[in-house]
Order: C-alpha cells, then structure tokens, then sequence
C-alpha cells in the first residue's frame, strides 16, 4: 500500500540497528549542499560527474516519497528529521572535513520539509540551483520520457522501449502542461530562496553539457572547497544526451504555436475590454 504521507514511511520498526547506530554516532559532514533540481536538467548527469572526483560526496535523489522506502534499508532512520542527517552522512566523500551532498525537486523538498519537526535545519546548507535555459526543449524532453519510460542512459533499455521515442507522436497540450509544471517547480525554488535569504549557486543544463568538468569547479569553489573538483572525470560518466532531431524540431514548433496561442489570448482580452 502506497503511503499517504513522508511521515508514514518512518513508521516500521528498524530493520538494521547496527547500522543505525553506526550514523547515529557519525559527526555530521562539514560540508553540505543540496541541489536543487528541476525535472530534466541534467542533474543525473552532473551528480554522475561529481561521484568521479571521490571528494565531493555521492549525491543522490533521497527525499522521494517514492525512492525513500527502498534507501531506509541502508539509511535507516525514525523520524524525517533524523533520515535528513543519516544520509549526508551515509554520503559523504571520504576526506578530510567530509563533504556531502544530496538532490531533489522543488516538489520532493516541499513535502520532504513539511513532514519534518524542525524544517527549519534545512535552511543553511549550500544550495546549487539547477535549470536549463531553454525551458521549451526541457518540457520536450520530460514529455517523450514521460510517455516512453525511457529517462537515462545509465540503464540498458529494450528495443521496443527505445523505439518508442520515434513513433511517439507531437503532443502540444502535454508539452504545454510539462512546461507550466517546471515553471511551478522554479518558481517554488525562486520563492524559497528569496524567503529564507539563500543565495545559491546557479547553474545550468546546457553549461553542464558543453563543460561538465568546469560545472563541478564552480560547485566546488561555491562550497569552499575547490580543490575537491580535482581529477574529476566526465568521460566516466554512463549518461549522454537523448535529445535528437526530433526534439528540436518539436521545441520550434511548439514555440510557435505557443506564441501564436498567446497572441490570439491577447487579441481577445482586448476586444472585450470596454471602450476608453
């Protein structure tokens, strides 16, 4: 049965104490950061170039309501809380004045913060904002791996999973509907950032794309810790771009109709404005 609530997943007995013990006892890294996503901005790819310095930490997606069940089994925890410090902790690199990272959306850390007692603890970590600046090509893209379930290069998918990305049809509506929902998730990052004084670091997709290993240089010197970037290694990285031909067509194409749907909406709330 699918919990209703983050908090409910803290609910079952620990099922390896020795290993909760184990974190309840590690000192909290010196270093911690978080970057915040929105869906298809290459973040996989960058946590994927980051785990190749062995000095940043090993950043993953931990504060899904989805991935969370699975991960208490090696992170285990009682509270949202505690869970929030076990896994800097089970992720930190293995160096001097550890440092340690994790990622999540806008969504997951909303619901993530609101099940915890103290929110507030979230508030001073480093935060690197990550998105993309062509948001028509990024809704393009969660569109066909939201229909096709095909979303990484890191796993080996079948044949027909693969062919589905070239008989997937143009959809103006759906692409519309994942383009307003990764406005959502910027501005919720955006409103947050401004609430609570936070000046992250910003990067971008296609930054990440035409030089990844500079990426993870400037993540480092943000954190304070620039020499953590060193022999980092981008071509060790299992993820490369499935966007093609396609994609860029229909992120033309979709530009266009947009932009004429929001001309005629103009077009209109202007005949029926009354008269000066």
């Amino acid at each position: 049965m699918k919990p209703r609530s983050i908090a409910q997943l803290f609910e079952a007995p620990i099922a390896d104490a020795a290993k909760y013990e184990r974190l309840r006892q590690l000192e909290d890294p010196r270093v911690r950061y978080v970057i915040a996503i929105t869906p298809r901005s290459g973040s996989s790819h960058l946590c994927d170039v980051i785990k190749t310095s062995k000095y940043l930490g090993r950043p993953g997606e931990m504060l899904s309501r989805e991935f969370i069940p699975n991960i208490l089994k090696s992170v285990p925890a009682r509270s949202a809380d505690e869970y929030f410090a076990h896994v800097f902790r089970a992720l930190q690199a293995n160096a001097a004045g550890g440092i340690s990272g994790i990622k999540c959306s806008w969504f997951q850390f909303r619901e993530f913060r609101q099940a915890m007692a103290q929110p507030d603890a979230v508030d001073g970590l480093r935060y690197i904002y990550l998105t993309r600046r062509d948001l028509t090509a990024q809704a393009v893209s969660l569109y066909r791996a939201t229909e096709t379930k095909v979303f990484h290069t890191n796993i080996e998918h079948s044949a027909e999973a693969l062919a589905q990305l070239d008989v997937l049809p143009y959809n103006y509506a759906r692409i519309k509907y994942w383009r307003e929902h990764i406005a959502q998730q910027e501005a919720g990052w955006q409103q947050y950032f401004v609430d609570k004084k936070i000046f992250p670091l910003h990067l971008h997709y296609e930054d990440i794309e035409a030089d990844a290993a500079a990426v993870v240089h400037r993540l480092a010197t943000y954190i304070g810790r620039p020499r953590a970037s060193r022999e980092v290694a981008p071509e060790e990285s299992v993820f490369r771009k499935l966007g093609n031909r396609t994609s860029v067509e229909w992120t033309a194409r979709f530009n266009l109709e947009y932009d004429a749907e929001l001309r005629a909406a103009q077009a209109a709330q202007a005949a029926a404005a009354p008269p000066a």
